[in-house]
């Protein structure tokens, strides 16, 4: 699990990072919209390219450990050999997916706090953590609804598939990159050994 935490950690920060950077453009108020959308819309497309990219090398990595299990494996079938597999870090295609949604646990448990403190007319620290995240996430989406409802909230669970789809996908794609290198050293020994024979 303590490997899942950690890749969990800058889809998480630069989830907040970015959404502050969002907020920023709200105190441009109604004056220049156009200007607003588009400041938005890139904010969202570098947290996009950002996660995306820190996903496709941790791909690339955890398909080069899988590589080096598979040859341990080898030399332990046949020797019998004792050797330690890093297992935990070793790709699997739905990692990058988790490791998404483990970076929204936060969010989604200060929301659901702040609904029912909200909901019962409650003032706490809690509160202002859930009040602080609706502002985060809907400027994240550039969405302006002032509306504090259950249905508004539940709206920004939107960022889930979201952000799991952009460090799922950057992961699967990042590993398939590797996944061609280890193939093409593959058939360059088998034509080796070929000529041998």
């Amino acid at each position: 699990m303590k490997y899942y935490f950690k890749q969990a950690i800058l889809p998480f920060i630069y989830l907040i990072f970015t959404a502050m950077l969002g907020m920023g453009s709200k105190t441009m108020g109604d004056k220049m919209p156009g200007l607003q959308l588009l400041l938005n819309i890139v904010n969202f497309l570098l947290y996009a390219i950002v996660v995306f990219m820190a996903n496709y090398k941790d791909g690339e990595k955890a398909m080069d450990v899988r590589y080096r299990n598979d040859r341990f494996r080898e030399v332990i079938v046949r020797t019998g050999e004792d050797i330690t597999l890093n297992e935990s870090e070793e790709y699997k295609p739905w990692k990058g997916f988790v490791f998404g949604a483990i970076a929204c646990i936060p969010l989604v448990v200060f929301i659901i706090i702040h609904c029912f403190y909200a909901g019962f007319g409650g003032s706490n620290i809690f509160g202002t953590i859930g009040g602080i995240l609706y502002m985060i996430i809907f400027s994240f989406f550039w969405q302006y609804i002032e509306v504090f409802t259950w249905s508004t909230f539940l709206y920004m669970l939107v960022a889930i598939p979201v952000i799991s789809a952009i460090t799922g996908f950057g992961f699967m794609i990042g590993a398939k990159k590797s996944e061609k290198k280890y193939e093409e050293i593959a058939k360059r020994e088998s034509i080796l050994h070929g000529d041998k024979q």
